[in-house]
């Protein structure tokens, strides 16, 4: 036979448990319905997923939903530059030369394609230098096959000049540009300012050039 005491203390043990578990069941459904706060949407802004790399978590400090991530490098080569079709060397004949003294402003010419005209000016300083006309110039130190550029215009620091072949053909070769003329003591300055290269059917020739800017010592 149980004791009475021992009885009243199952009963009493079952009650409290019985107590407790109607008082969970009846909190865990409140805890469930609460929602976790999130912030409205804003017009235009992206929504941040960590999964997705193109925007930044606007919550972050300092943090900006329109920034994006930077873009990978192109792979692949560098395009290469197009080979031209001439190649122009302009030299003066000399680096210094006295007052009246005759200075030839040279050009190597090398083509891979037909050439009919290659039309120049030169810019100089009309103060220190005198580009010489036609009939002025000094051929005493040019060899005989040397070709000239025929003088267009001379004046006011700019000549403008042209040779022209007699057929067309791919030329290499030497030729005088413009005689300069010392006026007075200085550094002269020069400038190949433009540069026209034409085939027969009047197209244009691409080129490149060198030595288009220099000075001469003038004493």
């Amino acid at each position: 036979m149980r004791r009475p005491w021992v009885r009243r203390i199952v009963v009493s043990t079952i009650i409290a448990v019985a107590v407790v578990a109607t008082l969970w069941l009846a909190r865990a459904p409140d805890v469930a319905d609460v929602p976790s706060p999130k912030r409205a949407p804003v017009a235009g802004q992206q929504e941040w997923s960590p999964l997705r790399g193109g925007a930044q978590d606007p919550t972050a400090e300092g943090g900006d939903s329109a920034r994006t991530a930077p873009m990978p490098p192109v792979s692949g080569e560098p395009l290469k530059a197009a080979t031209a079709e001439v190649r122009l060397t302009f030299q003066p004949s000399t680096s210094s030369a006295r007052v009246g003294e005759a200075i030839d402003l040279q050009v190597a010419v090398d083509a891979r394609v037909p050439v009919d005209r290659i039309a120049v000016e030169v810019e100089y300083d009309p103060a220190l230098l005198k580009a010489r006309g036609g009939e002025e110039i000094d051929y005493t130190h040019r060899p005989p096959e040397e070709q000239m550029f025929a003088v267009r215009s001379v004046g006011d620091g700019r000549a403008s000049l042209l040779l022209t072949f007699m057929e067309s053909a791919r030329p290499t070769l030497r030729a005088g540009v413009v005689q300069f003329e010392g006026l007075a003591p200085g550094s002269a300055k020069f400038k190949v300012s433009r540069i026209d290269v034409t085939d027969r059917a009047g197209g244009s020739v691409s080129w490149t050039a060198s030595g288009q800017e220099g000075q001469i010592a003038i004493d």
